[in-house]
Formats: structure tokens, C-alpha cells, sequence
């Protein structure tokens, strides 16, 4: 007996004889936690079809398919389904509050994402203070044309003529990841 069927013939007998129903249906309709879909086999349509494992919370790792896309539906118990793949996602919902260590992406290597809105306003306040500066100060020797100057002369230096362009979040933001 192959490595394959063996395993086959344990799974069924931990989880009973009634084999994994799963079939190709299509999306007609999206609501919350859940999904109505046409399954292809047969034309039938199933109900409250689960995205996530509770059919009324968001919890969780949650991928939303788009209307009219193709899905894979499989039996939890005969009567209650539940998406197990989509060929078309609308969105993907990850709550992971309840986890100490968040959410890593790839391995985590570059660390969080940023704070944009307040990434941006910092920046802004730099620039600001940037185009507002000037220098003040005592000036002995020559200015100008290596005009000579007797005595100690005031000047306030000449403030920025063109400037610097406020940041734009949106020049810098990926709105297709939000945290």
C-alpha cells in the first residue's frame, strides 16, 4: 500500500468513513463572514457558505473572494460548507490582535510598518521649520564685493527663496496593505 493511501485510510478512520465533499461553485453573493454560492455540480445554491471557521465573526485570518469569482467549497458535516480556495480574492482580513508577536512578514527582517500619517506630519514640521529658518549673527571683516567693514555689523541672514515642497503621503503610501 502506497504512503499516500495509507494515510488516506487513517485520516478516514479518525474522521469517520463520510469523505471530504468538495466542490467548484461560483460567488453570487458576499455578506460579512459568510457567502452564497452556485455550486457548478449541480446548479445548487448553498447558503451561509463560512469564510472563516465561525459563520459569524471576523476573526482570524479571513480571505473575502470577489462576486461572480470561482471557489472551492468543502463539507464541514454534510450540511454546513466552507470556502477552502478562491481564484479572484477581494480582500484578505488578518486580526491579529490577540497575538504577542503581531504579524510578521517575512521573517520580519525590516521591522514594522510605519505610522504613515504620523511619519508625514513629522516630516512636514521639518520642513516647515526648514523654509522658516534663518541665521542671525555678528559679522567682522568683508562682505559683499570684499567691502571692508569697520566695526561689528547685525546682519539676519537671507531666508529660504524657494521652498521645500510639503510631503504628500500618497507619494510614498501602499494603500493595498493597511494596519
Amino acid at each position: 500500500m502506497s504512503k499516500e493511501r495509507d494515510c488516506a485510510t487513517k485520516l478516514r478512520a479518525i474522521v469517520g468513513k463520510e469523505p471530504f465533499q468538495t466542490f467548484v461553485a461560483k460567488v453570487t453573493k458576499v455578506d460579512g463572514a459568510t457567502c452564497t454560492v452556485l455550486r457548478l455540480f449541480d446548479d445548487m445554491e448553498l447558503n451561509k457558505v463560512r469564510l472563516n471557521c465561525h459563520s459569524t465573526e471576523n476573526e482570524g485570518v479571513v480571505i473575502v473572494p470577489k462576486t461572480g469569482s470561482m471557489v472551492l467549497i468543502t463539507s464541514i458535516d454534510g450540511r454546513c460548507w466552507f470556502v477552502s480556495q478562491c481564484s479572484k480574492v477581494e480582500k484578505i482580513t488578518i486580526d491579529a490582535t490577540a497575538s504577542p508577536d503581531g504579524i510578521v512578514i517575512n521573517g520580519g527582517s525590516n521591522y514594522g510598518l510605519i505610522k504613515i500619517k504620523e511619519l508625514t506630519d513629522k516630516l512636514n514640521e521639518l520642513v516647515k521649520r526648514f523654509n522658516q529658518h534663518t541665521h542671525t549673527g555678528q559679522f567682522k571683516g568683508t562682505i559683499g564685493s570684499n567691502t571692508p567693514v569697520s566695526g561689528n555689523v547685525t546682519y539676519t541672514a537671507i531666508p529660504v527663496q524657494i521652498p521645500d515642497p510639503f510631503f504628500v503621503k500618497s507619494d510614498y503610501e501602499d494603500t493595498n496593505i493597511k494596519h
